[in-house]
């Protein structure tokens, strides 16, 4: 293939399978939504071709979807490899997978070992382009990540080592030039922003995450005792971390969150929905609800803006948009703060804060735009010669 006529960019993320085939249900997060965002828009360019390195769903070795080749790591599935042996073989197929990889451009996101094979793999034993993109806070924390020895090593090295680094904040880039003096490029999430359906009726306060303990959703469950005149809707997905301390703690949450959806006539739970269905419980929503401790710029945001849904978050605000757009309120960890906002909750407040949660999201996260800037530094990374309409 004439690589001067055709850029060669491979995403990798384990767990973004499920995204490419709806017949899987197991969990996802935001970072593999946006990756999967990004890879579809890529893919639209006929001289961009697309590769996507995900985990082990017992799927084909190599499948092709919308465009994006999906290349299987096998063994690389911790929820149902999780002898001795398949940690052996997780390695070795991921080793052969990068040394096969012919691609120009690397990408990952979220704090992993990844990261630190891609570039010790694909840049210095390939001379390829590596880019990182940041997804929690913490990802800026080198120091939060010392209790796994290997993940921190390989992971410092990825992040000083790798050709550009994107962060979701202006918090991230400073945290990321105070601690380690390393440069990085403020690009916001991307999402497919589509018009919302504004005649949706809003029935519930609405949460929706992962199961994990720095996602509190004790403090959702606080709320709906706080607020009972109000519907209560959580979806919580879950999968095995790997770490018997840490699903002993998401096996806890999850009873706890089942126990109240039995004792509670206005807390209601649902366990999992597929992605191509989420959108709908955002646009019925009053109004999202995020507890967690710390967070980037949460998927979970973007679509709640999509769906004219404004948002309450206890801790996360990121670059104060919350605040600055109006799309919703800060309660600062004060538990009454958030009960008495739903109570002062009413029809015409739900709607003007939708709306200014929407006009934020279509002016600040819409693919059509911000992938463009992805291209433009893959090409001038790669000194790459292929011109893409409407882009360069």
């Amino acid at each position: 293939m004439d690589e001067d006529k055709n850029l060669r960019v491979c995403i990798a993320m384990y767990r973004a399978y499920p995204l490419f085939n709806s017949a899987i249900s197991e969990t996802t997060g935001g970072s593999e939504v946006e990756l999967f965002k990004l890879a579809g828009y890529l893919a639209r360019f006929s001289n961009i071709k697309v590769d996507f390195i995900v985990g082990d769903y017992d799927q084909n070795d190599v499948e092709i979807v919308n465009n994006v080749r999906l290349i299987k790591v096998k063994y690389m599935n911790l929820d149902k490899y999780r002898k001795p042996i398949h940690k052996i073989l997780r390695y070795l197929h991921l080793f052969k997978v990068l040394l096969k990889q012919r691609s120009q451009i690397y990408l990952t996101k979220t704090a992993s070992e990844l990261l630190g094979w891609l570039v010790f793999f694909q840049k210095f034993l390939k001379g390829k382009k590596v880019v990182f993109r940041l997804g929690s806070d913490k990802d800026t924390d080198l120091e939060f990540w010392k209790g796994n020895k290997k993940l921190y090593t390989l992971y410092k090295f990825g992040l000083k080592h790798c050709d550009k680094v994107y962060v979701q904040s202006s918090n991230q880039k400073n945290l990321l030039e105070s601690g380690y003096g390393i440069e990085s490029h403020l690009v916001k999430n991307v999402f497919d922003i589509f018009n919302s359906n504004s005649e949706v009726k809003k029935e519930y306060i609405l949460w929706i995450s992962r199961c994990e303990p720095l996602k509190r959703p004790e403090l959702f469950i606080d709320l709906a005792k706080r607020v009972p005149e109000e519907k209560f809707l959580i979806i919580m997905p879950h999968a095995r971390k790997g770490d018997s301390l840490l699903d002993e703690k998401i096996d806890k949450m999850i009873n706890d969150v089942k126990k109240a959806a039995k004792e509670l006539k206005n807390f209601k739970y649902i366990e999992s929905v597929p992605f191509n269905e989420i959108q709908a419980y955002y646009n019925a929503a009053k109004l999202f609800v995020n507890t967690s401790e710390y967070e980037g710029f949460p998927n979970s945001f973007i679509q709640s803006c999509i769906g004219k849904t404004g948002i309450l978050s206890y801790r996360v605000n990121p670059d104060e948009f919350l605040t600055q757009y109006g799309a919703g309120y800060l309660c600062d960890d004060d538990p009454e703060k958030a009960a008495e906002y739903i109570r002062n909750l009413n029809s015409k407040k739900i709607k003007e804060i939708g709306n200014k949660a929407y006009s934020y999201v279509v002016m600040n996260h819409d693919v059509e735009q911000i992938g463009k800037a992805y291209i433009r530094d893959f090409i001038e990374l790669t000194d790459s010669k292929i011109v893409c309409e409407g882009v360069c």
